[in-house]
């Protein structure tokens, strides 16, 4: 008797934890297709039409133009039909506006009904997008892409070797050197090329937002978040943040910043689990990092985290030899953008250029071509006068002025700017009006009027 006892006793047992499983399905499933759930759900009967959609819906159905009870617009309702009939699932995408959803259809063949479920990939696409198009540069030569100088080629042997690694990266240099292009460049050489590459710089992002920006957060975290939102660690799941403009971290940041990277994980506000992340950090500066540890801009234990290579890039004017190579491919870049004439340099231009300073870097040589050579130059030829205004050095000299109240006084200076501004590009343009409000960028009836008014001939 006590054995038959025993064997009804685990029966009942066993058949009470099926209970229990199917009423926690039935959970979940009422919770998918609640109000509340962030992502769209709709319902699609065997013949086709909209039985139900909650209300994160609406954008689909609007693109649609379908509402409840009505018949799902064509081919969205044969691939609906096709999925019931065959019983498969099956996702396809669908662009709303700036935004991009995939629909996940479930078919449930007893009911004769499909669900689908929505979820946005508008930014998974974008990313997709990102690293395709750091991809496409990646393909050039590395030396096509950074110079064939001598410093160059150290630069481009240690990228290739950090590359295949984990290592934390952190770029030095000037502003305008190549940093950000070089963290693409390496991330695109390395195992994670497949996965996201994201910049962030933290200095412009406020303290009260810098945790739900970095960790994501759950909805109803606090007042305003009506849906779940992951950040920008998450985002980057498997692949590479790259930290711009180290120096611009807060304190706080980097308080936040060292903890993520020492225990690998992250607590999204609202949510009582923390997610474990798998992210490799690159990072740059354009700081003396001696000064910068000295003066205690960056915390030691944070510097020596992200620097376990660093790499420091020359300034332009320490590696003249690239100055040709790098004008005359950007030369080819503007033609191509600014679909102008196919122009070549003179052959004394790069005395001119090899002089000058190039305080902005690669960065000014780029837009100096792109700006001002292409867009001067009277003929197939950019000769050397269309770069001497780069050597035009100023004497030096300030003159005295009488102490005014400031608005007065910055009236006065912004008068005089302009006036300089306009002589010098109706110099430049030899006297066309219209190529120099191109050069100065403004309207053309505007400079009209400012030449008017500071009385220039």
């Amino acid at each position: 008797m006590e054995d038959i006892r025993n064997i009804n006793l685990a029966g009942e047992i066993k058949e009470l934890r099926e209970r229990l499983q199917a009423m926690e399905l039935l959970e979940k499933s009422m919770a998918r297709f609640s109000d509340e759930n962030p992502n769209p759900v709709m319902r699609i009967s065997e013949n086709g039409v909209l039985v139900y959609a909650n209300e994160a819906s609406a954008p689909i159905l609007k693109i649609l133009r379908c509402e409840t009870g009505q018949p799902l617009p064509e081919p969205l309702r044969g691939q609906v039909l096709d999925s019931l009939g065959n019983g498969s699932t099956k996702a396809i995408e669908l662009a709303c506006g700036n935004a991009i959803f995939s629909l996940d259809m479930e078919p449930i063949v007893d009911s004769g009904v499909v669900d689908l479920f929505g979820t946005d990939i508008t930014e998974c696409r974008r990313l997709e997008n990102e690293r395709e198009k750091l991809n496409a540069e990646a393909e050039a030569s590395l030396e096509w892409m950074l110079g064939r100088s001598g410093k160059m080629k150290e630069i481009i042997d240690q990228i290739r070797r950090i590359a295949k690694t984990d290592f934390t990266v952190l770029l030095q240099g000037e502003t305008g050197v190549g940093k950000s292009f070089i963290a693409g460049i390496i991330h695109n050489l390395s195992p994670r090329a497949q996965n996201p590459f994201i910049r962030i710089d933290l200095g412009t992002i406020p303290e009260t937002l810098l945790e739900s920006e970095l960790f994501g957060y759950e909805k109803g975290a606090f007042t305003g978040a009506d849906r779940k939102r992951k950040g920008l660690f998450e985002l980057a799941s498997a692949g590479t943040i790259f930290i711009d403009e180290l120096q611009n971290m807060t304190p706080y940041a980097q308080s936040k910043f060292l903890t993520v990277i020492e225990e690998k994980e992250i607590h999204p506000l609202g949510s009582a689990e923390t997610k474990n992340i798998d992210i490799r950090v690159l990072s740059a500066t354009n700081m003396d990092l001696k000064q910068a540890l000295a003066e205690k801009n960056i915390r030691k234990d944070l510097f020596y985290r992200l620097s376990e290579f660093i790499i420091t890039i020359p300034p332009l004017r320490e590696r003249v030899e690239d100055i040709p190579f790098l004008a005359q491919k950007f030369l080819a870049e503007a033609e191509a953008k600014l679909k102008v004439p196919v122009k070549n340099f003179s052959e004394e231009i790069f005395d001119v250029l090899k002089r000058y300073q190039w305080p902005g870097n690669v960065r000014e040589l780029r837009n100096i071509i792109f700006r001002r050579a292409v867009l001067l130059s009277q003929d197939h030829s950019i000769k050397s006068r269309d770069m001497e205004f780069l050597l035009d050095e100023p004497d030096g000299k300030k003159e005295p002025f009488e102490l005014l109240p400031l608005k007065e006084l910055t009236a006065m200076a912004v008068k005089e700017v302009e006036k300089k501004a306009i002589m010098k590009a109706l110099e430049l343009t030899r006297g066309n009006k219209s190529k120099a409000a191109q050069l100065l960028q403004v309207n053309y009836k505007t400079l009209l009027i400012k030449i008017t008014d500071y009385g220039i001939s």
